[in-house]
C-alpha cells in the first residue's frame, strides 16, 4: 500500500468556491462582468453604480480584492466581485493624473501601477488612499492603455496603443522592450496577465474583441467578442480553500489545516505519495493529486471556516516528498485546487 499523507477536499457546490476569473469593465454600460477565456462570452455581474467609466482593473491576490481606476475623478474604486458595485477610495483627484486608464497589481512586491496618457508617466498608486506616486516618463512607448504583471518572472507588461504592440516596462527605470506586435487598425484598451495559463489577455473596443497573447512564443490569437466596450480586464486567481501544514517530522504528530471554508463544511483529508505537482507552490488551478489515495478522516470547519487534523506521521515517510492539495468535490470530480509541496523530515 502506498504510504499516505494528504490532500484536502471539500464537498461544495461550485458557486461556493471562487475560482480563476477574467473580469471585465464595460465602459459603455458601466457594468462589471466575467469573460469566458475559451469563448470570450460575457456574463454580467452587475452595475458599478458610478456615473462614469471605470477604465482599468487590477486584482490583489493577497487580499482577494478587485480594484478599478476612473480617470474622470482620478481615484481608485474597490469593486464587489459578486455584485459589481464600486466604492470610491480616497478623495477625488488623489492620483494627480488626469488620464490614467491602465492598472496592474504587482503581487510579488505589493505595488500597484498605472500609466497616464497625457504625460506618458508610469506611476504607483496607494490602494488605501488612491495617492499617485510618479515613477518616471515611459521611454520608447506611448499611449499605454493597459498594464499586466507577471509575478512568476517579475515582469510588467504594457499595451502600447500608439504602435499596436505589447512591451515590457522596467518598473524602476521606465525603459521598454518590444514583446509582440498586435493586429493593426483597432483601439487597444485592456491588458492583464493570466497566472494560471501564463498568457496575457488584451481587449479592443468598437469593435470589441478578446485576444490571447503568449508573450514567450510570442503569438496573438483572437478569441471572440465579449462586448463592444470592454476597456478594463483583470485576471483574478481567487483563493478557494487554503492548505497549510505544520512542522512535518516522521514519527511525530503533525498538523494539517484547511482554511477559508464555510462554517460547518465537511473537509475530507486524504493523501498519497503518487501525486505529481509543479515546482511552483501555492498555485491555484488544476488538480495535481493522482489516485490511489487513502482517506485519513473528515473534519467539519469551525465558525471561522477552519478544519484541522492532527496525528502521528508514519516513520516510513522520513525523507519522502509529499504533495499537499486543497480543492472541492463536485459530482465525484475534483473541482479547483490549491496546493503545496513539502518534504517529511
Amino acid at each position: 500500500m502506498l504510504a499516505p499523507f494528504l490532500s484536502c477536499l471539500l464537498s461544495l457546490a461550485p458557486a461556493q468556491l471562487p475560482g480563476p476569473t477574467l473580469f471585465g469593465s464595460d465602459v459603455a454600460a458601466n457594468e462589471l462582468g466575467e469573460i469566458d477565456r475559451a469563448t470570450a462570452a460575457w456574463t454580467t455581474i452587475g452595475p458599478q453604480g458610478v456615473g462614469f467609466a471605470i477604465n482599468g482593473l487590477a486584482y490583489d491576490p493577497r487580499n482577494d480584492r478587485l480594484y478599478g481606476i476612473a480617470p474622470n475623478d482620478q481615484r481608485l474604486y474597490l469593486l464587489d466581485m459578486d455584485t459589481g458595485a464600486a466604492t470610491p477610495i480616497g478623495a477625488s483627484g488623489a492620483t494627480g493624473f488626469a488620464n490614467a486608464n491602465a492598472l496592474a497589481y504587482d503581487a510579488l512586491n505589493s505595488l500597484m501601477y498605472s500609466a497616464d496618457l497625457n504625460t506618458n508617466t508610469l506611476f504607483r498608486v496607494d490602494p488605501a488612499t488612491s495617492t499617485g506616486i510618479p515613477v518616471g516618463v515611459i521611454q520608447g512607448a506611448a499611449d499605454i492603455e493597459g498594464l499586466g504583471y507577471d509575478p512568476e518572472r517579475n515582469l510588467l507588461y504594457g499595451l502600447d496603443d500608439r504602435d499596436d504592440r505589447i512591451v515590457r516596462i522596467h518598473p524602476r527605470f521606465v525603459t521598454t522592450a518590444h514583446v509582440v506586435d498586435l493586429p493593426q487598425g483597432f483601439l487597444w484598451r485592456g491588458l492583464d496577465y493570466d497566472t494560471e495559463q501564463n498568457v496575457l489577455w488584451a481587449t479592443t473596443v468598437n469593435p470589441g474583441g478578446l485576444y490571447r497573447v503568449d508573450p514567450l512564443v510570442p503569438s496573438v490569437t483572437f478569441v471572440g467578442v465579449p462586448r463592444g466596450f470592454v476597456q478594463g480586464v483583470s485576471f483574478a486567481d481567487r483563493p478557494g480553500l487554503r492548505l497549510e501544514a505544520g512542522p512535518l517530522v516522521a514519527g511525530a504528530p503533525g498538523m494539517l489545516r484547511c482554511s477559508n471554508g464555510n462554517s460547518g463544511d465537511p473537509i475530507r483529508f486524504v493523501g498519497s505519495l503518487t501525486g505529481g505537482g509543479p515546482t511552483l507552490t501555492q498555485r491555484f488551478g488544476a488538480v495535481w493529486l493522482t489516485l490511489p489515495f487513502l482517506e485519513l478522516g473528515t473534519v467539519p470547519t469551525d465558525a471561522g471556516g477552519v478544519a484541522s487534523l492532527g496525528g502521528p506521521i508514519p516513520a516510513s515517510l522520513s525523507g519522502s516528498p509529499v504533495w499537499f492539495q486543497a480543492g472541492g468535490m463536485v459530482s465525484g470530480q475534483f473541482e479547483r485546487s490549491n496546493g503545496l509541496a513539502a518534504m517529511i523530515l
